[in-house]
């Protein structure tokens, strides 16, 4: 485990030495300063997905049985995102570090939302898996297939 923490925290500050990260970093010189910035690419990300979700959530929650580790399709998707974006940027503008959040977070509503249309139709934890599994793997492809925004 801790040779896992140890990797990521060495890709983020090999991220960090970047000159394209070093663009978006605030005034302050420390690891904290891009905190700010990449919450804001969450709230990005949450836009599309969180009023979407809560919704399946709420009124479809007769429909369907929701699994506790369900609710981190707020949050997975996204890190795998951003960390693969910090890892490599693949020369990428910043118009794709703003649009990039807002459509992985479009894919994870079209998953709350066929959750709730497909009910009770097929095993639900096989089911909840399989879009779980999907919004993670739309977060790779996201990165890995969309072409570089004009700025």
């Amino acid at each position: 485990m801790q040779n896992w923490s140890l990797q990521i925290a060495l890709a983020c500050q090999e991220a960090a030495k970047c000159k394209r990260w070093q663009r978006i970093r605030c005034a302050r010189d420390d690891e904290m300063s891009c905190c700010p910035f990449f919450f804001a690419l969450w709230l990005a990300f949450l836009i599309p997905a969180a009023p979407s979700a809560a919704a399946c959530w709420f009124f479809g929650r007769r429909r369907v049985t929701w699994l506790k580790w369900e609710y981190t399709l707020l949050l997975v998707p996204y890190l795998i995102w951003l960390l693969l974006v910090m890892i490599q940027d693949k020369g990428k503008s910043l118009s794709n570090v703003a649009a990039e959040p807002f459509y992985l977070g479009c894919g994870v509503a079209l998953a709350c939302v066929v959750r709730v249309v497909i009910g009770r139709k097929w095993k639900e934890e096989t089911l909840a898996a399989w879009l779980f599994a999907a919004c993670c793997l739309s977060a790779i492809a996201l990165w890995a297939f969309m072409p570089t925004l004009p700025e």
